[in-house]
């Protein structure tokens, strides 16, 4: 299982992200990097722990505003980091400028799309090793901008991804963000075993023992912020486990 750092960016800084309460994030508060510029946190969370990827959510254009494209060509210039991004896509277009800008793999979350049919137009256009289907939850339902999308279980939905070929998910839940209540282990655990597919965890990871269970649920990954911020985490510990 691989650990990935969050750079959650919103107004042009980095924010401490919790609970899915946009209106009340404020900028990150580190105990690795002394500001909140973006390229600076990404840095830091590069050369403190060696990471080699970066999620990057966007929450700007998650919120409907112009995708800051500029952020993701420094991020992948200056930082040299892989990079997942979120950055609220719509249409294919917007999916085709971020891999152009630099992002290794482009993020559709459930709360932005439009309808199901576009992430098979961008699996079509870009190839599914490149598209990641963010399932974003809060308090167990799925968010979404659709109404179709949001009247299916997250189960259901999955399946009706799988069926369209798709095999690389995020299960993000949004409640859980910054929290530090741990991830739900029910849901995860039915989750991967009712499916085949690729699976990255994000929201609620406390300390090293939830990243122990999450791989032994058949994890692929999990997205880490607040612990690594606040030094929950350590660079031996992830280390020692083959996280990095």
């Amino acid at each position: 299982m691989k650990v990935i750092p969050v750079l959650d960016v919103l107004g042009g800084v980095a924010v401490h992200a919790v609970a899915g309460r946009r209106g009340q994030y404020r900028p990150l508060k580190s105990c690795i990097c002394k500001g909140s510029d973006p390229l600076e946190v990404a840095s830091a969370l590069k050369s403190r722990y060696g990471f080699k990827d970066l999620y990057v959510a966007d929450l700007d254009a998650i919120l409907d505003k112009k995708p800051p494209l500029s952020l993701i060509q420094q991020l992948k210039n200056k930082a040299n980091l892989r990079l997942m991004v979120d950055s609220g896509v719509r249409t294919i277009d917007q999916a085709l400028k971020l891999l152009d800008a630099g992002a290794s793999e482009v993020i559709i979350g459930t709360e932005t799309l439009p309808n199901l049919s576009l992430i098979e137009k961008v699996v079509e256009e870009v190839g599914e090793n490149r598209v990641i289907v963010s399932v974003d939850m809060k308090d167990g339902k799925i968010l979404g901008r659709s109404r179709a999308v949001r009247s299916l279980r997250p189960l259901s939905l999955i399946r009706k991804l799988e069926e369209q070929g798709l095999g690389k998910f995020i299960l993000l839940d949004l409640s859980k963000v910054g929290t530090a209540q741990g991830p739900n282990l029910t849901f995860i655990k039915e989750t991967l075993k009712t499916f085949d597919g690729e699976f990255i965890v994000g929201g609620g990871v406390r300390d090293i023992h939830d990243l122990q269970q999450l791989e032994s649920l058949g994890s692929s990954g999990a997205l880490l912020a607040t612990t690594l911020h606040t030094n929950k985490i350590s660079k031996d510990e992830l280390n020692a486990e083959g996280f990095l």
